[in-house]
């Protein structure tokens, strides 16, 4: 249950699972966290919608033109309500 909810919470996140039985497992698992951390992009966008209601607002990021290029990016956020 708890590597399901672990595999949950980084699909959500957009982040990979690295899954090991033994310490053997994790070679080359550095080698690609570290490859990884190195082509990180942020971007950042201003919605249109600024009602702040606590509602779901769905992201969706493409790479148009890169098929060689992978996109792990989270699904999406809560808009949160103001505090007044």
């Amino acid at each position: 249950m708890a590597r399901q909810q672990l595999a949950l919470l980084a699909g959500e996140s957009g982040s990979p699972v690295y899954q090991a039985r033994k310490v053997k497992d994790l070679e080359g698992v550095y080698e690609q966290v570290i490859r990884d951390l190195s082509t990180v992009y942020s971007i950042g966008y201003r919605p249109l919608n600024r009602v702040a209601d606590g509602s779901w607002r769905t992201v969706t990021v493409q790479l148009i033109g890169h098929a060689e290029l992978g996109v792990r990016a989270r699904h999406g956020y809560f808009r949160g309500k103001s505090v007044q």
